[in-house]
């Protein structure tokens, strides 16, 4: 059973994600609602949940604030930003913050579903329109060319951001689990990444993630 907790000023959208998990497949449950930030945090603190479903626009506290909350103090917790902001600049922001993904209100219930599905596997999810929208806005096209990625290290930084972990990722490309390591420390020395999740924000920034 996957408990989730949602929060959004808006009680349509409440309402329609807890129709649309009561009537798919999956064992999804809605074990808290919340209008506004503080009132999601309060409940965080006495709730088991496993994915956060947030609004970026809310009085009191804005999901941005609430996002910053959940990854200090319970960063077990995955994070789903549910918003109709499309701009690459917040996306990015929820990005840096580590949330776990992102979509945007004009998609459909279905693809909520699969991003609670995918989150609870360990993987991010960024669809393909939220990482075009990065793409296009950030892609620093001039420092891609002067890293020259080798083959097999846009291959291990192509599966790290599918969530893969390094013995999947040696089994999928035929080569010892130490050469996936070698390969990540040389692209974290690259791309100046403090660690695995700065490595897959690259990714999705500048289109190496696959839907």
């Amino acid at each position: 059973m996957i408990k989730v907790a949602i929060a959004d000023d808006h009680k349509i959208v409440t309402e329609s994600l807890e129709q649309t998990f009561e009537d798919s497949t999956e064992q999804i449950e809605v074990v808290a609602t919340a209008e506004d930030g503080k009132v999601l945090i309060h409940q965080l603190k006495k709730l088991e949940v496993d994915v956060v479903i947030l609004d970026i626009s809310m009085p009191s506290m804005d999901g941005v604030e609430a996002l910053r909350w959940i990854k200090a103090h319970r960063p077990e917790l995955k994070v789903l930003m549910l918003t109709m902001h499309n701009d690459s600049d917040r996306i990015i922001m929820c990005m840096q913050l580590q949330a776990d993904g992102y979509l945007l209100k004009n998609r459909t219930g279905k693809d909520a579903v699969k991003a609670l599905r995918v989150l609870m596997k360990g993987d991010h999810y960024f669809p393909n329109d939220i990482r075009d929208i990065v793409f296009d806005s950030h892609m620093p096209k001039e420092e891609l060319k002067r890293l020259k990625l080798s083959e097999r290290e846009e291959q291990v930084l192509i599966l790290l951001a599918a969530g893969d972990r390094a013995q999947d990722i040696a089994d999928k490309i035929f080569v010892s689990k130490s050469t996936v390591e070698t390969h990540k420390k040389h692209l974290m020395e690259k791309l100046r990444a403090r660690n695995v999740q700065d490595l897959v924000r690259f990714a999705v920034k500048n289109g190496y993630c696959r839907d």
